[in-house]
């Protein structure tokens, strides 16, 4: 039986019931991320059948000139008036923020050309101002190594002897050069790199203005599309949106009459259900998620505070060893996690029935991890330390 499992007797123990329930529950949140990650994944394709079920519910009234089951004739009638109202609404929203979409494209394509132009303007200054350089650079090394041999040639034979003041003042002139040489150096690496970090600069903002540029775009198109629709075909637009507020409600299949309208129809039941069995898969695992990872981080903030403690005991000689006691709760609330381990071991089966894994789970947890619990859990471990300390440390 682990540390984790058994409780405690004293520090070195109750470091390790923390810190074993700590890792304990890390890997049940590695697991449930694995399930999330399944889960994220299996809604996209569900939603997109959802989608594309009703599509085709749509397509089978259009089709029959929306005189399908009086049961659903009647249903889109009675939304038509507040619908037409608010596609019309919808249309002025439409035409205002198509306007702002192209003036915000025409701006960032504004921009990305002022930006060429600057790196342009910038381009033959720069390469002026480094040819200068150079050539500075090219004349300013012949003259050090014209000074350098007016040097050997003045130090030579007696040279140094009766033209001491000739030699010092090549001297002076060779320091002067060097400077004038590390100088202009200094000056040919800037130019240099301001022009590295204009070019990279541009590509930049090349780069973030081309992203903008694709995402208004294609923002435009969508705009566009909706804005067709809405003045070729305002009254169908109405129709469709009202027989898709009537699929995203309905709960079970109604006869129609019609057996390819009552396959769509049943096609739609289905993959809403599923759609709305991993929506609340998602929401219990990331719910989970979080209680899990806030327990996890407070058994770390406290194991760091008995360390603490542990380290004064270790420290000085005259402090005797805590004696602990285990409180019940404690122990007893981290039985939990083997409990629940086998429950979230597998997401290709949670992924294949996500409501079974929701209802099994929520069954597992229980109340054990309600706000109470967890306070009274941190509590009774924090009152613990706190008694032993007092009473045998005084």
């Amino acid at each position: 039986m682990s540390a984790a499992t058994a409780g405690f007797d004293d520090l070195a123990g109750m470091i390790g019931f923390l810190d074993g329930n700590g890792a304990q529950i890390a890997a049940l949140v590695k697991e449930i991320e694995e399930i999330q990650r399944e889960f994220d994944t299996q809604l996209v394709k569900t939603t997109q059948r959802f989608e594309d079920a009703k599509a085709a519910v749509v397509a089978i009234v259009e089709d029959g000139g929306w005189s399908g089951p009086d049961w659903l004739v009647q249903e889109i009638n009675e939304r038509l008036p507040t619908l037409r109202e608010a596609k019309k609404k919808r249309l002025e929203e439409v035409n205002a923020e198509l306007d702002t979409l192209t003036t915000q494209r025409d701006e960032i394509e504004q921009e990305s050309t002022s930006a060429t132009d600057s790196l342009k303007e910038a381009n033959p200054r720069l390469n002026e101002r480094e040819e200068e350089l150079k050539a500075a650079q090219t004349q300013t090394q012949a003259d050090i190594q014209k000074n350098e041999k007016e040097l050997r040639a003045a130090g030579s034979g007696l040279g140094w002897l009766f033209g001491v003041g000739r030699i010092h003042r090549l001297r002076e002139e060779h320091e002067r050069l060097a400077v004038k040489l590390y100088g202009i150096n200094s000056r040919l690496t800037e130019v240099r790199k301001s022009w590295k970090d204009m070019a990279k600069e541009e590509n930049e903002t090349q780069d973030r203005l081309q992203k903008a540029w694709r995402l208004r775009t294609a923002e435009i198109a969508r705009v566009a599309r909706e804005q067709s629709e809405l003045e070729d075909d305002l009254e169908g637009a109405c129709r469709r949106g009202a027989l898709d507020e009537i699929l995203n409600a309905i709960a079970a299949p109604q006869e129609t009459g019609n057996p390819a309208l009552n396959e769509a129809l049943k096609k739609v039941v289905s993959e809403h259900d599923l759609t709305k069995d991993f929506e609340g898969g998602i929401a219990a695992v990331s719910e989970t998620m979080g209680m899990l990872n806030g327990i996890k981080d407070g058994l770390g903030r406290l194991s760091e505070s008995v360390n603490g403690v542990k380290k004064e005991q270790d420290r000085q000689a005259e402090l005797s060893n805590l004696r602990l006691v285990a409180p019940r709760n404690a122990v007893e609330f981290h039985s939990l996690w083997p409990e629940l381990k086998p429950v979230v071991q597998d997401e290709i089966e949670a992924g294949l029935h996500p409501r079974d894994f929701a209802r099994k789970l929520k069954q597992t947890i229980g109340d054990r991890l309600a706000d109470k619990a967890i306070e009274e859990m941190f509590t009774s471990l924090g009152n613990e330390l706190s008694r032993a300390t007092k009473e045998q440390w005084g």
